[in-house]
């Protein structure tokens, strides 16, 4: 699935949105600016594992496009700008009802979101558990998609000016994220063989 593919699912899902719609995401929290910039629209499908499957008979989802500035990477001089015209590299899909729970396009993306580059004391970076807390802060910090740990711990450990975490529960599972204990191959040092001279 390509970046001209997921632009035309999220502008059907834009244009899916009805008035009622509108009012569900303002209840919940979601700010009607960044609703009528496109970071939010709606489709029908079902889950299948962790991906979404658009499906006309299947349930009602919100959907999010996880836009980037840089190809493989989730830092960028311009957050506030990319995260509305970057380009697209999958879309998530979620509902108010279920404020935790979440499916991905494409499981192409590992986080949602984007921040500034960090080096020269950046500021902490905001870390949600789920899209929708991502939505209802005004799309600052990032939200983990990928549940592979090694991601989780490569994605955390870049946020060099520290973390914020939505509670103490939150924090611990962060915590366990970047204290896991890596396996790696033994390492051994090479024995010095001394050549022979022959004369």
């Amino acid at each position: 699935m390509t970046t001209v593919d997921l632009d035309k699912e999220m502008v059907r899902a834009i244009s899916a949105l009805e008035d009622r719609h509108v009012d569900e995401l303002i209840a919940a929290g979601i700010d009607r600016l960044d609703i009528d910039l496109g970071l939010v629209g709606l489709a029908r499908g079902r889950v299948e594992g962790q991906l979404f499957a658009p499906d006309d008979h299947g349930g009602v989802a919100f959907v999010s496009p996880v836009r980037t500035h840089y190809p493989l990477c989730f830092e960028t001089p311009i957050p506030a700008s990319a995260l509305r015209v970057g380009d697209i590299v999958d879309l998530v899909y979620f509902h108010p009802q279920y404020p935790r729970t979440w499916a991905v396009r494409t499981g192409a993306a590992e986080v949602l979101g984007l921040i500034l580059p960090q080096y020269c004391a950046p500021e902490p970076i905001e870390i949600h558990r789920a899209p929708l807390g991502w939505l209802q802060s005004g799309c600052r910090g990032l939200v983990l998609l990928s549940r592979n740990l090694a991601d989780a711990y490569r994605v955390l450990s870049a946020c060099t000016g520290g973390i914020v975490a939505e509670d103490e529960a939150h924090a611990d599972e962060l915590r366990n994220a970047l204290e896991r204990p890596w396996p790696h191959p033994p390492i051994t040092v090479r024995k010095r063989v001394k050549a022979r001279h022959v004369l």
